[in-house]
């Protein structure tokens, strides 16, 4: 089905095209504040490559890979550092069904090399425009065939970021370019552990394709439009962060059934380091057509290699009318890795 007739003819284009406008408002304010106060970098004669900057990070969930889950599972999008390009292949138990997720996710301004680290440090409106990410997901269910899910994410702001950081930034501007790359592989490890819980702000939207059996047997494509906002805040010194989140989706059910539009507040804690972290978190649903539903979620992120993490999650209901029971997944992550000289 053509995506440009489903975007019109959608209610819901509305509110994309105001997440749009709102995206373009802020990357214009962030625009004014480019290089206010900031030192430079000469990167006469020898440009840094940006991807000897990379930190090894969580990779972050694709965004299209998270709208399938409406009913349970991880409760909102992660900030994470953005990588290049990542992939994912998540398994999800609900004690009725198993089903199977995989989902691409890449940075294409950022893909070939074309932004040296000295353009990246030196230009807030630079890492704006080359930050964004669209991905693509799939989903296997049994008696239905195939879920698709196409998404775009936006990271406005990353203190997290080694490619963004002003103690990085003066600490190269201080030797000549030739010698940045190995002062990059010295610090790396300090970065990481000092920055990894700092602030992150993040948008992101989502559009799904979703299989459905009528009663005569035809296939129905379902549509469903998902808006996510979340940001992360530092806490507990370098040893924990409290992530914020909120989302709306527009879900059709069919044409028996009215359409699903449902919010969701989450609150999220994380404790842990650049490399293995633990977190809990809260999550309330509210949508027009039962009372609102508390979850609550337990997970982790463990590195396993560089570029490789793996994502245990289960949440479960606290609400006695709720629908939805238990819901565990594992993800296991593959991004952009960190690269030395």
């Amino acid at each position: 089905m053509n995506l440009t007739i489903l975007l019109i003819n959608s209610s819901s284009s509305r509110a994309m095209l105001g997440v749009v406008a709102l995206c373009a408002f802020v990357l214009q304010s962030c625009a004014t504040l480019d290089g206010a106060g900031q030192a430079t970098l000469d990167g006469a004669g020898q440009a840094t490559p940006l991807r000897l900057a990379v930190a090894d990070y969580p990779v972050p969930v694709p965004v299209a890979l998270m709208a399938f889950d409406i009913d349970g599972g991880p409760m909102t999008i992660e900030p994470s550092g953005v990588r290049n390009a990542a992939v994912a292949a998540h398994a999800r138990w609900d004690g009725a069904t198993h089903r199977m997720r995989v989902g691409m996710e890449v940075a294409p301004l950022l893909i070939g090399g074309g932004v040296s680290l000295e353009e990246f440090l030196s230009g807030r409106l630079l890492r704006l425009l080359t930050r964004p990410r669209i991905s693509f997901a799939v989903e296997t269910v049994p008696g239905t065939g195939f879920h698709t899910a196409l998404g775009l994410r936006w990271m406005l702001h990353d203190d997290a970021d080694l490619r963004a950081d002003s103690t990085l930034l003066r600490a190269l501007a201080a030797v000549a370019p030739a010698d940045r790359a190995a002062l990059l592989d010295s610090l790396r490890p300090a970065l990481k552990e000092a920055l990894w819980n700092r602030s992150v702000y993040e948008l992101a939207l989502a559009a799904t394709w979703r299989g459905h059996m009528t009663d005569d047997g035809s296939a129905l494509p379902l549509t469903g439009y998902h808006y996510f906002v979340v940001a992360a805040f530092p806490v507990l010194g370098t040893s924990g962060q409290v992530q914020a989140a909120a989302s709306l989706q527009h879900q059709s059910l069919g044409p028996s059934l009215s359409d699903l539009l449902e919010g969701s507040l989450t609150a999220r804690m994380v404790y842990g380091s650049a490399t293995e972290r633990l977190f809990v978190g809260l999550r309330l649903d509210a949508d027009r057509r039962m009372p609102p539903d508390h979850r609550v979620e337990i997970g982790g992120q463990l590195r396993l290699g560089n570029g490789i993490w793996l994502r245990p999650d289960i949440g479960f209901s606290l609400a006695g009318h709720s629908p939805n029971g238990p819901v565990a997944t594992l993800t296991l992550l593959v991004g952009t890795p960190e690269v030395s000289r």
